[in-house]
């Protein structure tokens, strides 16, 4: 319980600051209650009591840090700040519980007193224990609190530059000569066989290079935004593939006003076209539906021929991105017959992290 990992609740290893707590904290209240006690008694003598206020105060240190981690894990980050600050009154009761059972209980049946000094009153060790305890947890906070301060700054900047790199491989790929060719290829097609959906072509491709432009820098997009994207990509492919490409969405309703990391989901449909044949004879189905916590993209595994070559960078980047924003995993799961992509929802901004 005293040396608990703290990593995962304060970001660092506070290990030698509750040794130190406990060693200032039982001298500290020795040298209030007992002045000057080390120098006119016996070392051993002194020791007894030394040891009897360590005692405790290991007991009380250990269990509010454990308590203040529960805390930590409930309202995380430095954007929860707030909440921790309102909660820390709670400490207050497992504090007085331990030294009140300590005081009523343990204490006057060890009678450990020093010779020619008073024994300091329940009240007096009370008061000025709960001084010393809001002294603790406010140095402890304010360590959390920069440490979480720097933290969320570098974050800040490494989701910046994931967010660039992420749009200029998104640009790249969408300006591959091999992308412009086939939309290029389709439209000269349907403008000498069919100029209204020649005109539509163009209008979401054009679409779909002005979205991409414009979500730069942003961090989440409202997954109806997502959507309405997604519909324009995925009418592109379709009329270039026809009737052997299929999309089915099942997503509800209530979910539109909830957020996305932008391009979450046509990395997942650019990987299932691109790493499946899309023919006559092998119908590719992509469905995106949702659970209560996630976004998924299912498509049927078809083998193909040709050679894709998969960095795996799509995937990782977006799970970077979920993880410097919200704290979320992306997933994935293959069998024989299908794939599927998680992506998580990310129900309101306060889950962010940066």
């Amino acid at each position: 319980m005293l040396f608990k990992n703290s990593k995962p609740y304060t970001g660092f290893d506070d290990k030698y600051f509750v040794l130190a707590a406990i060693f200032l904290n039982t001298q500290i209240l020795l040298s209030l209650f007992y002045q000057g006690a080390l120098y006119a008694l016996p070392f051993s003598t002194y020791l007894k009591k030394w040891v009897e206020y360590g005692g405790i105060t290991l007991l009380l240190i250990g269990v509010l840090r454990v308590a203040y981690f529960i805390q930590l894990k409930k309202y995380p980050g430095y954007q929860n700040r707030n909440k921790r600050w309102l909660t820390l009154p709670l400490l207050l009761i497992p504090y007085s519980i331990i030294l009140g059972g300590y005081l009523i209980f343990i204490e006057p049946y060890i009678g450990n007193e020093l010779p020619g000094y008073q024994q300091p009153t329940m009240q007096t060790l009370l008061i000025n224990g709960i001084v010393l305890l809001i002294c603790n947890v406010s140095l402890y906070t304010v360590l959390i609190y920069i440490y979480q301060l720097n933290k969320s700054k570098i974050d800040a900047e490494v989701l910046k530059r994931e967010n660039a790199i992420a749009q200029l491989k998104a640009l790249q790929q969408q300006m591959d000569p091999h992308f412009l060719f086939n939309s290029l290829n389709t439209m000269v097609y349907l403008t000498e066989n069919d100029h209204a959906k020649s005109i539509e072509f163009l209008h979401k491709l054009a679409f779909l290079y002005k979205r991409m432009v414009s979500q730069n820098n942003k961090n989440l997009i409202f997954l109806k935004e997502e959507l309405t994207y997604i519909e324009a990509y995925a009418s592109l492919l379709q009329i270039r593939h026809g009737t052997n490409l299929d999309f089915v969405q099942k997503i509800d309703n209530d979910l539109h006003a909830t957020y996305v990391v932008p391009m979450a989901l046509q990395i997942g449909i650019e990987n299932a076209v691109k790493h499946n044949a899309v023919s006559k004879k092998e119908k590719l189905v992509i469905t995106i539906y949702n659970t209560d916590k996630h976004l998924i993209i299912r498509n049927n595994i078809q083998q193909t021929n040709k050679a894709a070559e998969s960095t795996g960078q799509g995937l990782e980047n977006i799970a970077k991105r979920y993880q410097l924003v919200c704290k979320k995993n992306i997933e994935w799961h293959r069998d024989n017959r299908y794939f599927e992509l998680k992506i998580p929802i990310v129900k309101s901004l306060t889950e962010l992290v940066v």
